[in-house]
C-alpha cells in the first residue's frame, strides 16, 4: 500500500507542475501524439482535452489495491480493485524499465493504465494508452531534477492539484 501511495503523490506532484496541463492538453489535442490507434475515441477537441484534465486531476482513488503473481499482465483493472504485478514492486520506483509483464514498463505507467480504467476510460481513449509514456517521462524527469523522491513518500499537501 505504501508504494501505491509513493506512486500515486508523485503522479499528483506531476500534474501539479505548471507545464504539465498545457503538455496534457497538447497530447489529446494533437493527432501526431494522440495517435489514432491509442485515441479513436477522442476527438482532439479543446473541450476533450479539458475534460480528460479535468477528470483525472479531480478522480478520487476508490479501488482496492492489489499485488498480484500468478499472471503475463503488468497489471490489472476490475471495477472495485486494480493491481500490479509483484515485479512492479520488486523493481522500486526508480526503475522505470521493468521487463515483467508486456514489454518493459514501470510502475508509474501500469498505475497511470489502471486508473485511466478505474476512471472508465477505454484502451482507445487515449488514458489507458497513449499517456502513460509520457506520464512516465515526467515523473522521471522530476526524479532527475530532485522535486519528487522515488525512494520516500513526500507529505501530501492539499494544494498539489490547484488549477493553474
Amino acid at each position: 500500500v505504501r508504494l501505491y501511495h509513493r506512486i500515486e503523490i508523485n503522479i499528483k506532484m506531476v500534474y501539479a507542475e505548471a507545464k504539465t496541463r498545457p503538455f496534457f492538453i497538447n497530447f489529446i489535442r494533437n493527432p501526431n501524439l494522440c495517435v489514432p490507434s491509442s485515441c479513436s475515441e477522442s476527438d482532439h477537441s479543446l473541450s476533450d482535452a479539458l475534460s480528460k484534465w479535468y477528470r483525472t486531476t479531480s478522480h478520487t482513488l476508490d479501488a482496492q489495491l492489489v499485488a498480484f503473481i500468478n499472471s503475463d499482465a503488468t497489471g490489472l483493472a476490475a471495477g472495485a480493485w486494480y493491481g500490479m504485478h509483484r515485479c512492479v514492486f520488486n523493481a522500486g520506483l526508480g526503475n522505470f524499465t521493468i521487463g515483467c509483464g508486456y514489454g518493459k514498463l514501470s510502475g508509474y505507467n501500469t498505475f497511470s493504465h489502471e486508473n485511466a480504467h478505474e476512471q472508465g476510460y477505454s484502451h482507445s481513449s487515449g488514458m489507458a494508452y497513449g499517456w502513460d509514456p509520457y506520464l512516465e517521462q515526467l515523473v522521471s524527469d522530476l526524479i532527475d531534477a530532485g522535486k519528487i523522491s522515488a525512494d520516500s513518500v513526500p507529505f501530501e499537501q492539499s494544494n498539489y492539484l490547484i488549477a493553474r
